[in-house]
């Protein structure tokens, strides 16, 4: 057998195999996980969360837009920097900064009805998307992965220049998204499911500790 098996097999270098017990029963690293608030690629959500905040706090239209600028880490523009093909499909939409900041910007919002085919081939969208430029910013992407920062910049007919800079996007363990953060989004998600049950499952999850049987909750899912 190899020795190490799947360390070896996942690693480039030597794996420290000490850390996977490290502070075993003192810290728990399913607390460090990050919750998605957007319907999109992690790597989209500094973007997302920069224009969707210039968009409430500022007063302007798509029409009023001359152009946008992201600035971000290597890895978001490699993995998402694209703008979406003709024809594109949910998944690529999901991987496509341009898209998702020209949606924010239009919709105010990043949500399931912001990725209907109906909206992916919308004209007025991809349109904006075309305006929006990606490029990797060296500070940025020194910080990269401890920050997934991106900076977004709107310039405006008017001359005008907006600029606003998301280091910790919401849903990291820095920036959580609290609990009723999480059933608001099982409600919005959850389409036509039928409104008490879904109360039930937030109310299970929430309470998981106290259910003495696991299938109770599988049953009503």
């Amino acid at each position: 057998a190899l020795k190490g098996g799947f360390t070896q097999i996942t690693s480039k270098a030597d794996p420290n195999c000490a850390r996977i017990t490290d502070g075993l029963g003192e810290h728990y690293s399913i607390m460090d996980i990050y919750f998605k608030p957007y319907t999109a690629c992690r790597h989209t959500h500094g973007a997302a969360q920069s224009a969707l905040e210039l968009v409430r706090e500022h007063t302007f239209t798509a029409g009023d837009v001359d152009s946008v600028s992201v600035h971000t880490y290597g890895i978001a523009e490699l993995a998402v920097g694209k703008g979406v093909p003709e024809g594109g499909s949910f998944v690529s939409a999901q991987f496509s900064i341009p898209y998702v900041v020209a949606v924010c910007i239009l919709d105010g919002d990043l949500g399931p009805g912001q990725l209907t085919e109906r909206r992916i081939a919308d004209g007025a969208v991809l349109e904006l998307a075309k305006r929006v430029s990606i490029r990797t910013d060296d500070e940025l992407n020194k910080a990269y992965p401890d920050k997934t920062s991106s900076r977004v910049e709107v310039v405006l007919k008017d001359g005008r220049r907006l600029v606003k800079q998301t280091d910790i996007p919401k849903g990291d363990p820095r920036d959580p998204m609290e609990a009723e953060d999480l059933a608001a989004k099982l409600r919005r998600f959850a389409g036509k499911r039928d409104a008490a049950k879904l109360e039930r499952i937030i109310d299970m999850v929430m309470g998981m500790e106290k259910l003495r049987d696991l299938k109770e909750l599988a049953r009503i899912i």
